[in-house]
């Protein structure tokens, strides 16, 4: 069984594996050693209730697809830099998910699918990385939904320590 640090973790590597793929010709990339990656020292002992709310507000939004506990959501974000910043990105993807979603029953794997390519898209637009391992949805379908990511990308930094 799969625990909310392991998904965590997952989806910090999809992000991060994303970013050096797209790439940015100004930015210089190198190859990590994926094993290698641990989870940043909690930057913040706790965060201020103006951003603890919009967290709660998302969490349902992920919670079959994403299932992190309250406090798991919140760890996260204490150990990022600008944890506003990252609740603004989790904000904008489950909007757009949202909407997407919104009076459909749609399959657990095509959701999941529809999370990873928001999770990209947040990092970056390059379409031929967005669109090129579609299993679950349609060509179209994820043109839709990444149209309704409307936030500019913000490319995911790596820190050495």
């Amino acid at each position: 069984m799969v625990n909310g640090l392991q998904i965590t973790l997952l989806v910090v590597v999809v992000a991060i594996v994303a970013a050096f793929i797209i790439g940015r010709p100004h930015q210089q990339t190198s190859n990590v050693d994926l094993s290698t990656l641990r989870p940043g020292p909690r930057r913040h002992a706790q965060l201020p209730d103006d951003l603890i709310a919009p967290v709660r507000a998302f969490e349902p939004v992920f919670a079959d697809i994403y299932p992190n506990t309250h406090e798991q959501w919140l760890e996260g974000f204490q150990r990022d830099l600008h944890p506003e910043n990252e609740i603004a990105i989790w904000e904008n993807i489950a909007a757009a998910l949202t909407q997407f979603i919104a009076g459909r029953d749609l399959p657990l794997e095509l959701r999941k699918e529809a999370l990873g390519i928001l999770l990209v898209r947040s990092a970056g637009t390059d379409e031929t990385m967005l669109y090129s391992k579609l299993k679950h949805l349609t060509l179209d379908e994820a043109r839709r939904l990444v149209s309704l990511y409307s936030a500019p990308a913000q490319p995911i930094q790596v820190q050495e320590q």
